[in-house]
C-alpha cells in the first residue's frame, strides 16, 4: 500500500469516527431529554434520569476523546483534520 493510500484510509477512518460520534451525541441528547421529561411529568421524587445521564455521558465523553483527540497530533483539534492529512501529503510530494 502506498503512502497516499495509507493517508487516505486514515483520513477516512477519522472522518467516520467523527461522524459516528455526532450520531452518538445526538442520540444521547434526545433520549436523555425524553427521559427527563418523563421523570418531570410523572412527578417522581428521585431523579432517576441522572444515573443514565452520568454513566452514558462517561461513554459519550470517551467516544469524543477517541474521535477527536485519539488519532494523532494537534491537527485533530480542528474540524478539518482529515483534509489536513491530505494537504500534508500534497505538500510532502511537491517538496520531494
Amino acid at each position: 500500500m502506498s503512502v497516499d493510500e495509507n493517508r487516505r484510509r486514515r483520513a477516512h477512518q477519522i472522518a467516520e469516527a467523527r461522524h459516528t460520534f455526532r450520531w452518538h451525541f445526538s442520540a444521547y441528547l434526545i433520549v436523555n431529554l425524553v427521559l427527563v421529561l418523563i421523570w418531570f411529568f410523572a412527578g417522581s421524587v428521585y431523579p432517576w434520569p441522572l444515573l443514565l445521564i452520568v454513566f452514558w455521558g462517561i461513554g459519550v465523553f470517551a467516544h469524543y476523546i477517541a474521535a477527536y483527540h485519539g488519532q494523532g497530533g494537534d491537527w485533530t483539534e480542528t474540524g478539518k483534520g482529515s483534509g489536513k492529512i491530505l494537504d500534508e501529503d500534497n505538500l510532502s510530494t511537491k517538496s520531494e
